[in-house]
Order: structure tokens, then sequence, then C-alpha cells
């Protein structure tokens, strides 16, 4: 009876594939966005676990009790940043390439003001602040990087399929 009155209504039948490719794409991106955000706070602890590790036996007189916000930090930013480009290569992966390239602007501009902040709360530590801010960057960007590209290739095949 369904299938009788879909094939006579081709808007209703529109309208419903519609519907359902919406509600797949939206669970499809509830269900990466959980797994890069567990990804991330686990790779995370394993980075809060060795430096825990380094700086108590050691280099315990490079610690910086600022070190976890340091972290908490780049783990805010990794988020926002693949939340935008992950929206932006689905809207238009023709562009996407500006989008990364202005994120990274963005993300380096937001970076260097943090990095100022603290340089003028704590002057006598800065290099060993910018130290341990730059090793957690190249980690963290080196992540995003990854998973980003994961995502646009994952996007791709999606594409491709239902093409």
């Amino acid at each position: 009876m369904l299938l009788k009155i879909l094939s006579n209504d081709t808007n209703l039948s529109r309208n419903l594939y519609s519907s359902i490719t919406t509600i797949l794409f939206t669970l499809q991106t509830k269900m990466h966005m959980k797994s890069y955000i567990i990804k991330i706070i686990s790779i995370s602890i394993i980075i809060a676990i060795l430096a825990l590790a380094i700086f108590y036996f050691i280099i315990p007189q490079y610690y910086l009790p600022v070190f976890p916000a340091i972290i908490l930090f780049f783990i805010a930013t990794s988020i926002f940043v693949h939340v935008f480009l992950t929206k932006a290569g689905k809207k238009n992966m023709r562009q996407f390439s500006t989008y990364f390239m202005g994120s990274i602007g963005i993300k380096l501009f937001i970076y260097m003001i943090f990095i100022i902040v603290y340089s003028l709360i704590d002057k006598e530590n800065i290099i060993n602040f910018v130290s341990q801010f730059f090793i957690l960057y190249i980690i963290y960007t080196f992540f995003e990087t990854t998973a980003i590209m994961k995502t646009l290739n994952n996007q791709d095949n999606n594409n491709s399929e239902n093409n």
C-alpha cells in the first residue's frame, strides 16, 4: 500500500527521501563528532600522563602549573576548528582550502594572543612556556590535520557512492 502511494506521488517520495537523508546525515555527523572528541580527549590524556612522568622524573624544574590549561586550550581550539572545517567541507568542497588556510591563520593569531598574555603574566618562564606550547602545537596540529583529511576522504567516498 505504501509503495503504491509513493509511486503515485513523486513529491511525497522525494520529500520522504530528503527527510530520511537529512536524518541519516545528522546522525552520522553527531557520531563523527563524538568519535573525534573521544579521540582528542584520549590523546590529551596520553600527553598529560607522558608529560607528568617526564616532569616528575626527568625535568621537574621545567614544570609549569599552567601546563594542564594549555592542554585544555588545545582541546577546545581543536574541537572548534574541526567542527568549522567539517561544516565548511560539507557546504562547498571547492572553497575548503580557503577555509582551511583561514582557520590556520585564525588559530595562529589566537595562539599568539595566548602566548603574549602569558608572557605578560610570567616573564620569567616564557621560554619554558613557549617550548611546551610549541611541542603541543605540533602534536595537536598533526592530529587535527589527519582527522580532517580522513573526514574529507570519507565524505568524498560517500558522495561518489551516492552518484
